[in-house]
């Protein structure tokens, strides 16, 4: 019996080539878009998936709230922090601080060196909390004394290559010269919020500048384990609570928070100050997972709407094979059987065409996304529910319907040509017009988001501007002021600056809360930055009241100057020769100026408070604005001025405006793939349209004939068939608009600053999916009008 099923379904996939192969390369290529972001998306949960009992522990976050009344999250803390939460609070089982360095540092090995973005500074209990592979070494003692690093094994290979690194002793050297032991190897992986390629022990200290974890008393990155059964809600309002009576005068703007381990990496995008870890976005990854499943759908959608426009084919075996006994559950198993072949070669094929298109697909993603046969191993429970679950989809309703003829009506040709019922097929294929058109108006809307984002002006001169990092250089560090005078010699550079911070990173150094006089009296929550005389002429930042700092000024290296957003939290009406405090204890500021607003982080956030001052010390930025004849040539020219201060440390540089378009990398990344999405879910549509269109016109190839002889010109006839498309793509154009526009709205509140949505963008996406549809019919209405009416008229 199933050997009779089988045979009969292949003759019918072979008899019916054009639906078969519509079929077939629908759901390949519906399926392999699915599997493809089924791998991106399980990648991306995957990250901290190996830490044991993830579940219970958790960073700790501060969110802070403004006068203004906007509020911002930052993962930094206090030491002081770390140290109560592990010794108030019984529900903690371990508490973790860690820190990567301020700045890239170069680990070297003789001639063999590895510039470093990564290196982190961890207590030693580090490899406890978190269950990184340790290769070689004890991970409970890696860490524990002073001066030690555990390296990663793709680090131990460029600096030892085969020889044994255990006790061998590397240089670290930038912002300062250190040795350190190595004493330990761990594994490499790319699955974890923190990427790191060195830890350092905790209590290193530096032979002149003793212990290093001093530097980060303020700013640490705080982890904490709980015990089992605790309720990780009721603790923070335990936390929070206790902290009001340790710290009332924070307690009112400062709000303890957890996030999970294993949800870190994804719902970071709103945390500040955490630019040396990975994120993700959970909000992109879910739009990804709809336009996987809208794809497969739509391909499930072609193989209904063919499968039911062939019941007139199909509807007298069916009443043969009933007539001669066979039962309504027989004919579904037969119908299901074809839909479960056709399925399996369509996912057989989709296996092969993903090791073609992975590379593709990284390449859209930016993730390394392998697939080979271990990973066809891994997936395979996934694609068997796959392929349960689109045959259910693409062949259960079909198999119904064909398998309730009755034998009296389909035996008959009057009455069988009655079975042909369209409603179905007709909100079947709204369906997929609404998909398309909600694809591409979404398409449009995040172009013209990313457009925006771009193009936004910023309130500062961010092109053509240099950043270079003084601070990974002590000698350019100690020399800085006979650098950059040599530097601004040259023709082309019009400007230089040199500061603790420079535009374009997305954060600074110093944030705090100051206490401005004279207006409401409040704290404001502020971000500090500690520049020269020449910041705020090297980035053109106007200065709408007051003035600029000055060196005629001996005053201004203990001045002020403010934002708009500043002035409006403080409450003054005139800011100008207004003071504020940093504490009570110190002594008042004057502010000599107001600058207009501008924005240093990307366009998430609002433009908080923000203040300038003269940084007596730590410049570790330098700014160059250059002209834009010659580039080349001034960067050479700076390259060779750098080399001679620091011939040891390799030269780099980086543009702000560059800078600035990465804050933006996940939305280039869901623009490209929407966009080819967008692509696949019409073309697959327009697939299952062309064979659903020639089966309509091979049931009509009577009555077109007859028209033509009546006299019906082709246009006319063109008009007639399309007609009934054209009402459906104008209902799903009506049915997508508010499905977009809710959809995209949701997206857009990510940014403090977007698009308004505009009708235009519904009305081109709606004319385009109505012009590549109807050109679809229309070819194959032009053909059938374009054959004799005399051999038309033969046509049964």
């Amino acid at each position: 019996m199933i050997r009779n099923y089988f045979t009969i379904a292949v003759r019918n996939l072979l008899r019916n080539k054009l639906g078969t192969a519509i079929n077939i390369l629908g759901l390949t290529i519906g399926i392999t878009s699915f599997i493809l972001i089924f791998l991106f998306v399980n990648n991306e949960r995957s990250y901290d998936s190996f830490h044991q009992n993830k579940n219970d522990k958790y960073r700790v976050n501060i969110e802070q709230d403004f006068a203004s009344g906007d509020s911002r999250v930052v993962g930094l803390t206090s030491e002081s922090t770390a140290t109560w939460l592990s010794e108030e609070f019984p529900e903690v089982k371990q508490v973790i601080k860690i820190r990567p360095f301020f700045n890239p540092m170069v680990i070297s090995n003789g001639d063999n060196f590895f510039k470093d973005n990564n290196l982190l500074f961890a207590e030693k209990h580090f490899f406890d909390f978190f269950n990184f592979e340790l290769i070689r070494g004890n991970a409970e003692k890696a860490l524990e004394a002073p001066a030690s690093v555990v390296i990663t094994d793709e680090l131990a290979k460029k600096l030892f290559g085969d020889d044994e690194p255990i006790g061998k002793t590397v240089q670290l050297s930038g912002s300062f010269d250190l040795d350190l032991k190595v004493t330990g190897i761990v594994k490499k992986t790319s699955q974890s919020h923190i990427d790191l390629n060195a830890v350092v022990s905790w209590n290193t200290a530096h032979p002149q500048a003793g212990p290093i974890a001093r530097w980060f008393s303020y700013s640490l990155y705080s982890y904490l384990q709980l015990h089992d059964n605790t309720d990780p809600i009721q603790f923070v309002k335990k936390i929070n609570e206790n902290a009001a009576l340790k710290w009332p005068d924070d307690a009112s703007n400062s709000t303890y928070t957890l996030q999970s381990l294993d949800e870190i990496y994804l719902t970071s995008n709103e945390v500040q100050f955490i630019e040396n870890f990975k994120i993700g976005n959970a909000q992109n990854l879910r739009m990804l997972s709809i336009l996987a499943f809208f794809v497969l759908i739509i391909a499930c959608v072609n193989y209904v709407n063919i499968n039911t426009a062939k019941s007139t084919k199909r509807s007298k075996e069916v009443g043969l094979r009933k007539t001669l006994g066979a039962v309504k559950t027989q004919l579904i198993f037969q119908f299901m059987g074809e839909a479960f072949l056709l399925v399996f070669v369509a996912s057989l094929l989709a296996l092969l065409m993903l090791d073609i298109v992975v590379p593709f697909f990284n390449q859209l993603t930016g993730k390394p996304i392998t697939f080979n046969v271990d990973v066809v191993f891994s997936i395979l429970p996934t694609c068997g529910l796959i392929l349960v679950a689109v045959t259910l989809l693409s062949g259960l309703y079909p198999a119904f319907i064909l398998s309730a003829f009755q034998p009296s009506e389909v035996l008959k040709t009057i009455s069988r040509n009655k079975l042909t019922g369209t409603f179905s097929r007709q909100v079947l294929i709204t369906f997929q017009f609404v998909i398309s058109i909600s694809l591409i108006a979404g398409t449009f809307l995040v172009l013209e988001q990313i457009n925006f984002l771009q193009k936004k002006e910023l309130g500062f001169n961010k092109d053509q501007v240099i950043v270079l990092d003084l601070d990974n250089s002590e000698n350019l560090s100690r020399n800085f002021k006979t650098f950059q005078q040599l530097i601004g010699s040259h023709a082309n550079v019009l400007q230089t600056s040199v500061s603790e911070d420079a535009l374009g990173y997305g954060y600074t150094n110093n944030s705090g809360h100051v206490i401005p006089e004279g207006g409401n009296n409040e704290k404001v929550l502020t971000t500090w930055f500690g520049v020269d005389m020449d910041f705020i002429e090297t980035y053109d930042i106007e200065v709408v009241k007051g003035r600029s700092f000055s060196r005629n000024m001996a005053s201004d290296s203990s001045a002020i100057i403010v934002n708009e957003a500043f002035v409006r939290a403080a409450g003054w009406e005139d800011p100008i020769q207004k003071t504020i405090r940093f504490s009570q204890d110190w002594a008042p500021v004057p502010v000599i100026g107001v600058v207009k607003d501008f924005h240093f982080q990307a366009l998430y956030q609002k433009v908080n408070p923000i203040l300038m001052r003269i940084a007596p010390y730590n410049f570790w930025k330098m700014s160059i604005k250059i002209s834009g004849n010659d580039v080349a040539g001034t960067l050479k020219f700076i390259k060779e001025k750098w080399q001679e201060y620091e011939p040891n440390y390799p030269f780099e540089y980086s543009f702000v405006d560059q800078k600035f378009a990465k804050f933006y990398d996940s939305e280039q990344r869901l623009l490209k793939a929407v966009t080819v999405f967008s692509i696949i879910s019409v073309i697959i549509a327009c697939l299952g349209l062309y064979g659903l269109t020639s089966f309509t016109i091979e049931q009509r190839t009577k009555e077109i004939g007859i028209r033509k002889v009546l006299g019906a010109s082709a246009s006319h006839i063109l008009l007639i068939l399309n007609k009934r498309t054209a009402v459906l793509l104008l209902l799903a154009f009506l049915i997508a608009l508010p499905i977009t526009y809710l959809s995209t709205d949701s997206w857009l509140q990510n940014f403090a600053y977007r698009i308004e949505i505009d009708l235009w963008v519904f009305l081109v996406s709606g004319i385009l999916t109505i012009l590549i549809t109807l050109l679809t019919v229309s070819y194959q209405v032009f053909r059938a009008t374009s054959i004799d009416p005399a051999s038309t008229l033969k046509y049964e």
